[in-house]
């Protein structure tokens, strides 16, 4: 998995975790046949999910 497609794959995911309407499932499956095995996109994916739903909550508590 090259490093543009990380964090292509991170912005992706951590744009899903706000209130913006997109899935982050597909281009998920699409890294993960890319890249050939299944960890590094799923690690990369959950940590843009977490953080984007920490900058989501951090938002709305002090909104």
């Amino acid at each position: 998995m090259s490093v543009a497609a990380a964090a292509v794959l991170f912005a992706w995911s951590f744009a899903a975790a706000t209130v913006l309407p997109v899935s982050s499932e597909i281009p998920l499956a699409v890294a993960v046949r890319s890249a050939g095995h299944w960890l590094l996109p799923v690690l990369i994916a959950t940590a843009g999910n977490v953080l984007g739903a920490c900058t989501t909550y951090t938002l709305a508590r002090y909104a």
